[in-house]
């Protein structure tokens, strides 16, 4: 048999040592009670856990196929090409492919629907191949005979959004039970779960919530509304000004398609309708703010954006008003207030923000705490995570912060930057002279040269009064200064250095084995 991948995902709780990850001839199988799974002809087996502990869902690739076996290696569901996510509210997800070769452009959900992060373009207007889902217990049963979706959530609290497409391609949405019966208002389409067992819905093209019994706990009175956080808030948007301005009308460059334009300040938060008859856009400016699972603001909206991940990673989000920036954290308080014209977005919460109060930088870790005041001409990032380094101007000297905003190199220095593309070492240069320097501000070369390049095997190649050398990165001179050129030779049978300089008018040339190799600065 030829050689596979297998990605196994089990689904069972910590408490079962049943399965037995086994290797031979190294290649990987699964054996549960002793019982073989899967022989040991895969590349690799990987266990993932799950809350569910009565059967487990296996994977395998490249063959496509899925299959949910007891914990006693009983056949529940025999591997097939229909996918199975791992089991949530007792219930299983079950995707397969279904041909559509009608195509709607209905959006009777409205642009809220398109909104949502939920929601693809693709799934709302399918053609062609496309997945349909439906639902199967840990016995393999599947729930609701004959019925599946184009779009799917997996059970929270016991409710599922689910959406599909009625004969003449208008788009439904609802919430069913773990029986698979509809629930909640027949009125009403159901976005996305949002936490906390309660489900974000629309009607009448506004948003509210409901439990997980489609009761309505918030009213339909935003614009858009996101999951609850893990303190319990979420973001909404709300109308607050409605206006009408005309279209521009524009033709593409090939003149064969005309568009209409919408000339507005990007800085705004909108929603834009045209109204094709009378050429223009209807547009419902929005504020957004913060509540709680009562629907009462614990940020009151009045902020033009709010910038918070997708996930409680990183505790605190930039807010904008007008043209100014500030910070909230994910409790709806404010830690800088929108007073400054700048503030920088972060990816990972060992970044700081950036933030500047007109010509003057400081610094805030991504948990509100202030690291450097604004007292500083610029602040720039010029390394990533996991080893965060800023560099700091003032009085036009530069000087390097950590990602604690603790002193590494005092600003004395007219240039720093990141050393070729490595991590742990910084070019200096200091009155036109340049030099290196550490992860922990250790000076590696003295700023006494004209010029530095990152050679091979972690040589230095530096130009000292016009005359080329090598250091290694203890700054031990291994080729003297006395070189009009060093270059590395790698075409020859033995790759070598290879250092040329002028004797008498006669260029000698002379090859030295590469074999100096230091990898590690501390």
């Amino acid at each position: 048999m030829k050689n596979l991948i297998i990605i196994l995902i089990i689904c069972f709780s910590l408490s079962s040592k049943a399965q037995t990850l086994f290797k031979e001839n190294g290649k990987y199988g699964l054996k549960i009670k002793d019982k073989v799974i899967c022989e040991a002809q895969f590349d690799s087996v990987m266990v993932n856990k799950s809350l569910e502990d009565s059967v487990m869902v296996v994977y395998r690739y490249p063959e496509q196929a899925w299959g949910i076996f007891t914990l006693d290696g009983e056949v529940v569901f025999p591997f097939s090409p229909l996918e199975i996510e791992p089991f949530s509210n007792g219930l299983a997800k079950v995707a397969s492919w279904h041909f559509r070769t009608e195509k709607t452009t209905d959006n009777s959900l409205g642009d809220q629907f398109l909104l949502n992060e939920n929601f693809s373009k693709s799934q709302l207007y399918p053609m062609g191949p496309t997945y349909k889902y439906h639902f199967i217990d840990n016995k393999g049963k599947r729930i609701n005979e004959g019925v599946s979706y184009y779009y799917a959530e997996i059970f929270n609290n016991g409710a599922s959004v689910v959406a599909d497409m009625d004969s003449v391609g208008n788009w439904k949405s609802s919430l069913i039970n773990t029986e698979g019966k509809r629930i909640g208002d027949p009125n009403i389409n159901f976005l996305t779960y949002a936490g906390d067992g309660l489900f974000i819905f629309l009607k009448d093209q506004k948003v509210g919530y409901t439990n997980s019994y489609g009761e309505i706990i918030i009213p339909n009175k935003f614009l858009d509304a996101k999951p609850f956080n893990s303190n319990g808030l979420a973001l909404v948007t709300i109308p607050v000004e409605t206006k009408r301005q005309k279209a521009s009308f524009s033709t593409y460059e090939d003149g064969k398609k005309n568009y209409y334009k919408l000339d507005l300040n990007p800085q705004y938060n909108y929603v834009a309708t045209l109204d094709s008859i009378n050429s223009e856009y209807i547009i419902t400016f929005c504020k957004m703010g913060m509540i709680n699972k009562k629907g009462l603001y614990v940020l009151k909206p009045e902020f033009d954006f709010i910038d918070f991940h997708q996930t409680d990673a990183i505790p605190t989000a930039r807010v904008r008003l007008g043209d100014n920036y500030g910070v909230v954290n994910s409790e709806g308080k404010l830690l800088l207030p929108p007073i400054y014209q700048e503030i920088n977005y972060i990816h990972h919460p060992e970044e700081n923000y950036i933030f500047r109060k007109e010509d003057r930088y400081g610094l805030m870790n991504a948990n509100g705490k202030i690291l450097l005041d604004t007292l500083y001409s610029r602040i720039d990032q010029i390394s990533y995570a996991p080893n965060i380094y800023y560099k700091v101007t003032i009085n036009d000297k530069l000087g390097l912060v950590n990602a604690n905003g603790e002193w590494m190199l005092k600003p004395e220095f007219s240039s720093i930057n990141k050393f070729s593309d490595r991590d742990k070492i910084f070019i200096i240069s200091k009155d036109d002279k340049a030099g290196l320097v550490s992860i922990n501000g250790k000076i590696l070369i003295s700023p006494e040269f004209k010029y530095l390049e990152d050679f091979k095997n972690n040589l230095i190649k530096a130009n000292k009064n016009d005359k080329y050398g090598l250091f290694n990165l203890k700054g031990d001179i291994i080729l003297p200064f006395e070189y009009d050129e060093i270059s590395y030779d790698e075409q020859s049978i033995f790759p070598a250095i290879v250092a040329k300089k002028k004797i008498n008018e006669i260029v000698v040339s002379k090859s030295y084995k590469l074999d100096v190799d230091i990898t590690s600065v501390e």
